[in-house]
């Protein structure tokens, strides 16, 4: 029992998460650089936890179709428990399982297979076609 306390507590400092974190249904991100900042909800799938392993993260974010912000995580994303694909609205936070990037909607589009649902966008533009592109900073907010 002792044992299975110190690898909870172990794992828990290592990925930054409190015990109060770890068992909310969400969790918040900010995404910002010098001038621009997003605050995103990401549901706690298994998905959205192999992204927050991640963070702090530097990462290149760019315009994709005039419908996504993109951007690709070090590492790829885990797909347990996915569904096979989602219908993406305005504001939606999403994982493209095939390319391995993270997509972050500012249109409506339609039903894609492997793309798979992580959170929202909760506060600053949800209109992300104002997002400029360039190097953003994601990190937990606690």
């Amino acid at each position: 029992m002792k044992l299975l306390l110190m690898s909870c507590l172990f794992l828990l400092s290592t990925y930054g998460l409190s015990i109060e974190q770890m068992g909310k249904k969400t969790m918040k991100i900010k995404i910002s650089n010098q001038t621009q900042e997003l605050i995103l909800e990401l549901e706690m799938n298994s998905t959205s936890k192999s992204l927050i392993e991640q963070l702090p993260l530097s990462i290149e974010i760019k315009d994709y179709a005039s419908i996504e912000k993109i951007f690709y995580p070090p590492k790829k994303l885990s797909l347990k428990g996915a569904p096979n694909g989602y219908t993406p609205k305005k504001g939606d936070i999403t994982y493209y399982s095939p390319w391995g990037d993270v997509a972050m909607f500012y249109k409506d589009f339609s039903h894609s297979d492997g793309l798979i649902y992580m959170g929202r966008i909760v506060s600053g533009s949800v209109d992300l076609d104002e997002l400029k592109s360039g190097t953003y900073l994601i990190s937990l907010l606690h």
